[in-house]
């Protein structure tokens, strides 16, 4: 019965998308009347509509999916497109660093976008290759578990890693801003204020390690998501955000709505709203940057310069076309990375250990192009491909697909919260970044893990030695 039921819904939706759809492609069509750069608009809502049928047939479970969620950061190529389409020429941020005439950087942004919606094509191919269509059912799975038992001391734990957390997060703010009100309000400037004074954010994630593994708690004994939770998650997402990096702040918050979403379906559409409320309010915190710099340099703050959507698509806060004209104008056959931008990932964890400095793709083009007092561009998680095996590429994202796919039907056989946990902050901490940025977001997704897996480890190693 409840699969007629879905197999109904299903049809229900696609009854409702399909006019959605081809009103959105007319309005592609009839944009071209209207735009100052041409076809580009016109290819993105080809995109649009093959992002929103791709998540029909495969993005079942949508948050725990990692389909919708690369899909869903994704679709700043579609914004992106019709931003640019109608800019007049102003192609953003990083590409005005270009000696590019307009009609050659017209031509490539229409080769970006017909390469975006090739290599979505691919990851979506790559994704079918494993996915099945299941069904989530955790509920009463852990209580008087292994797992319940195992967490029965999970309160001193998690006292004492939010404890060292906060106040170290505390100590910090002190002493690189004189304070934690100043630390929030020159937020923009907190990686010169660290790299000036040579100090690590790396104890915050004991912090993060406390929260997850007190959610893990709370869901495992079938406890109410307390005040006191919600507040200590709360002010881990000020952390976050005080260290400047808006996005990577916000999938820590994002981990822990996975998490939930996995385990209770019936919450699943409170969920979704709270989770598009945040990404609005980040979106916001973007344009708050910027006037967190001015402030810090003090510069005179004029709103009325400000363009919202300039700021969060022409500086390259989503993924973005014009990152992508870069990455093409920089790579061919002849310099081509073969794969070692992929081994990047291990020289920014191991290897900074050992006196290498941090190295991407987007840091390579920064020396190239970009002045030192900008950020550096993102290649995303197409460019990284192109600039690697240049037209393999789409080869290379219908591996990921595959990847993703394989590692989302194995995690919802899992009952395993550990398991559901990480596999929440894969999602958050790299499957949601590595559209706009690149390989390297692998880092994100380690630091975020690794302190709750080695904390758990002890746990079991604690509980396994008193039962004995």
């Amino acid at each position: 019965m409840r699969n007629i039921v879905n197999y109904s819904n299903d049809k229900i939706l696609l009854f409702l998308i399909c006019p959605i759809a081809l009103i959105f492609i007319i309005g592609g069509f009839v944009s071209e009347f209207y735009a100052t750069t041409p076809f580009i608009s016109l290819v993105a809502s080809f995109l649009f509509v093959i992002i929103v049928f791709a998540n029909i047939a495969y993005g079942r479970n949508m948050l725990i999916n990692p389909l919708s969620i690369f899909s869903f950061m994704y679709l700043g190529y579609v914004f992106g497109s019709f931003y640019y389409a109608f800019s007049d020429g102003d192609f953003g941020k990083f590409l005005s660093y270009l000696n590019l005439s307009r009609l050659e950087a017209e031509l490539y942004l229409f080769y970006s976008i017909l390469y975006a919606v090739v290599c979505y094509l691919f990851f979506v191919f790559g994704f079918s290759v494993f996915y099945k269509k299941k069904n989530v059912v955790l509920r009463g799975t852990w209580s008087g578990s292994y797992y319940d038992s195992l967490l029965i001391l999970y309160k001193p734990i998690c006292f004492l890693l939010i404890t060292i957390g906060l106040a170290y997060w505390v100590w910090m703010s002190y002493t690189l801003a004189g304070g934690v009100i100043p630390m929030l309000l020159y937020f923009q400037a907190f990686r010169h204020l660290i790299e000036d004074a040579q100090l690590s954010t790396l104890p915050y994630h004991l912090y993060y390690a406390g929260v997850f593994l007190w959610l893990i708690a709370s869901v495992v004994k079938n406890n109410k998501v307390s005040f006191y939770f919600v507040l200590f998650s709360f002010i881990g997402l000020v952390i976050g955000l005080s260290t400047g990096r808006i996005t990577l702040a916000f999938t820590y918050v994002m981990a822990q709505m996975i998490f939930y979403y996995f385990c209770f379906p019936e919450k699943r559409r409170k969920i979704i709203i709270f989770l598009f409320s945040l990404m609005s309010f980040g979106f916001v915190v973007y344009f708050l940057r910027i006037l967190s710099n001015q402030y810090f340099m003090g510069v005179d703050l004029d709103l009325s310069e400000k363009s919202f959507i300039g700021t969060i698509i022409g500086d390259g806060n989503i993924t973005d076309l014009q990152q992508l004209v870069i990455v093409f104008k920089t790579f061919d056959s002849s310099n081509m990375l073969l794969g070692k931008s992929y081994l990047d990932t291990f020289r920014n964890t191991i290897g900074t250990q050992f006196g290498y400095e941090p190295h991407s793709i987007g840091l390579l083009i920064k020396e190239l192009y970009i002045p030192s007092t900008s950020g550096a561009p993102t290649p995303g998680a197409i460019g990284e491909a192109y600039a690697n095996f240049i037209f393999v590429g789409p080869a290379i994202i219908f591996f990921v697909g595959s990847v993703f796919s394989y590692i989302y039907m194995t995690v919802l056989d899992s009952k395993n919260p550990l398991v559901i946990m990480i596999y929440s902050i894969f999602l958050a901490r790299f499957v949601f970044m590595y559209p706009k940025v690149d390989s390297t977001m692998m880092v994100n997704f380690l630091w975020g893990a690794g302190p709750l897996i080695v904390i758990w480890f002890f746990l079991r190693l604690t509980f396994n030695l008193i039962k004995k």
